[in-house]
């Protein structure tokens, strides 16, 4: 077993990350999509530009021109004051250093919410007011332990934050059990973001049983970095995977794009320690399987920080694969590919990804097909790029007229696989003989390799588009193969009905991004247009965009539901899907989950208001169950 008690991530040398990614948008300062001045979607600083994607949009949302709707900056945020519990403060200071306590503005609102759609509209406009009020930065197990006990007993409530990029609400301030309606009372409890990525090492590796612990503040690179030197890796790669934590992978049940070859975070979890404020830390064997009574770490999988802190993590890990290969297939219809798939999977076709696009994200896909960079090729690149824009028409011909293709109704079908070579070529050969068999046409690497190189960059997307008077959110689910068909077709219907039923034009497209022998997990992404474009509101009251997103995902919840799909498969529950949970565990299964944050959490100091309401009977319905009251425009506590 190899210790690795001196190793640091890049990020300690340059500050802390939280200070590295915007406040009021995805991922990284510096790193986004802006219109050149030829109006064309350019990646900045890379300059990489996507030459289709205007048109593309602009057709969807039916709109002429780009519009210019500005986000608030940070000088213009009226912040209230943070609430801090004295005598909390008092012993955290006490055995924290003073670079882990942080009450300055700007680090509270850049903890104060996830990266929903949600979130980043009020971010935005300047609706801050449910900022956190303290920020905690441990850098030890130990620091974890004194700071839960504190936060027990002053009963204080502890969020804890690992990467940021939540997206339904599992890291905004909600307390229902607060003993006041104001927004800064004397008696409200106070509330501790609890900053996670200072504690972000790989503590051991053991190459004899491929497991090793990690601290988890890690971010995915940071992990990925430290596994690598060693010529490892975890093969979790989710789209957040810059900017989220292994703690958050965990605590949320994530689900990374080569899934169906190493498995979802659940099942490389060998096992956990987590701190509780009742009962103290908890530790889970590290053994290959327990059978002896409850799996207790599927406890603390998925609760969302709700029992407890979880500090360490032992996972399963695997050499770096020598062979890396993404295809790309082009298949007759949504269909044909589902079951296409399907076989795939049913013959143990052995790929480590399958993703397939509906046709509405296949022209989504395409659209998005990177140029050139003006001044940054060479001639010998400038010939490359032109041959293959010649060959991409050859191929769409040959599509159309020479297999007789319906060009409205074709999906990209992106196929990775990892392994040792001869193992890559064996699988190879099973899947595209599947794709054969179901008319599939094989398309070469070049949108294998297109997608693996921007496929952390598609949130960045959504930011250009915020900028600029439009809005893109998403739903995802799991569901059987016999439900996938009219799931996808319900969700897809009931999500536009409910957007230009406001008066608005709506768009909603799909994929198939993880499979299962009985099923897969579809993901959906729906957009349409702000209420106000340069400050003129055309249409509704103020206030309509949030009223409009939230009517699209009550409207793609229920038909998920009502067609037999996961309420979630790999985003978590937060605070927007607690309304829809007794519904999907039943009231029995709900109180389990109540009754276990009882004995762990009996303060309800943990995150609480998260997947699951912690108030019960009509005051939990009045507290809780609303829907609109709690996510529309009312602030934390009023």
């Amino acid at each position: 077993m190899k210790r690795n008690n001196n190793a640091k991530p890049d990020f300690r040398s340059s500050g802390d990350a939280w200070d590295r990614v915007k406040w009021n948008g995805w991922g990284e300062k510096g790193k986004y999509y802006e219109l050149d001045d030829k109006g064309v979607v350019t990646l900045y600083p890379s300059g990489v530009q996507l030459p289709k994607l205007l048109s593309f949009v602009k057709e969807v949302v039916q709109l002429e021109q780009l519009d210019d709707t500005p986000s608030f900056e940070v000088s213009d945020l009226d912040i209230p004051a943070p609430h801090l519990n004295s005598e909390f403060m008092d012993e955290v200071t006490s055995y924290l250093h003073a670079n882990q306590i942080n009450t300055e503005n700007m680090a509270r609102v850049s903890h104060a919410f996830g990266r929903s759609l949600r979130d980043l509209w009020r971010l935005r406009r300047g609706q801050v007011q449910n900022a956190p009020d303290v920020v905690l930065f441990p850098q030890s197990h130990e620091d974890v332990v004194k700071i839960v006990n504190s936060c027990h007993k002053h009963n204080v409530i502890l969020i804890p934050y690992g990467g940021g990029s939540n997206i339904v609400g599992a890291l905004e301030p909600h307390d229902p059990l607060s003993p006041t309606t104001s927004s800064s009372p004397p008696n409200r409890r106070t509330i501790v973001s609890l900053e996670m990525r200072r504690m972000s090492k790989m503590l051991w590796l053991d190459k004899k049983t491929n497991t090793a612990c990690f601290e988890v503040g890690c971010l995915g690179p940071d992990l990925e970095q430290q596994l690598g030197r060693e010529g490892y890796s975890l093969g979790h790669d989710p789209d957040s995977f810059q900017w989220s934590t292994l703690g958050g992978w965990l605590a949320t049940l994530s689900s990374g794009m080569q899934s169906d070859k190493y498995g979802d975070i659940e099942d490389m979890c060998v096992s956990l320690k987590v701190v509780t404020p009742a009962l103290g830390t908890i530790i889970t064997p590290t053994v290959p399987r327990n059978g002896s009574g409850l799996d207790l770490k599927r406890i603390f999988l998925g609760s969302e920080g709700s029992f407890g802190v979880i500090t360490q993590a032992v996972m399963k890990v695997h050499k770096v694969p020598p062979v890396k290969e993404f295809h790309g297939v082009i298949m007759p219809s949504w269909e044909q590919g589902v079951k296409c798939i399907e076989t795939i999977i049913r013959n143990e076709g052995g790929s480590a990804m399958i993703r397939l696009y509906d046709p509405e994200e296949t022209k989504l896909s395409f659209s998005m097909k990177p140029g050139a960079a003006p001044g940054s090729q060479t001639a010998g690149q400038a010939f490359g790029h032109f041959f293959s824009e010649q060959m991409s028409n050859v191929i769409k011909k040959y599509l159309e007229y020479g297999r007789g293709f319906d060009m409205n109704k074709v999906c990209l079908m992106l196929v990775g696989f990892e392994g040792e070579k001869a193992n890559v070529t064996h699988q190879k050969k099973q899947v595209f003989k599947q794709v054969k068999a179901f008319e599939g046409v094989w398309i070469g690497q070049g949108p294998g390799k297109s997608w693996y190189e921007k496929r952390y960059d598609l949130p960045l997307l959504r930011d250009f588009l915020m900028q600029h008077g439009m809005w893109v959110d998403v739903a995802e689910s799991s569901m059987s193969w016999q439900d996938i068909l009219k799931l996808w077709k319900e969700v897809k219907e009931d999500v536009v009905n409910a957007i230009t039923a406001r008066g608005y034009p709506g768009w909603c497209g799909a994929h198939i991004s993880h499979s299962y022998e009985n099923g897969v997990c579809v993901y959906f992404h729906y957009a349409s247009i702000v209420e106000e474009r340069n400050g003129v509101i055309p249409n509704g009251e103020e206030g309509d965009d949030l009223r409009v997103y939230l009517a699209a995902k009550e409207a793609a919840t229920e038909a998920i539901l009502r067609n037999g799909g996961a309420l979630s498969h790999h985003h978590g529950v937060g605070i927007e899907h607690v309304p829809w949970m007794e519904r999907y565990f039943g009231v029995e299964g709900v109180r389990l989950m109540r009754e276990i944050k009882g004995i762990m959490d009996p303060k309800g100091v943990c995150n609480p208001g998260k997947v699951f309401e912690l108030v019960q009977g009509d005051e939990g319905k009045k507290r809780g169950q609303c829907w609109r009251e709690i996510f529309v425009l009312e602030p934390r506590f009023e």
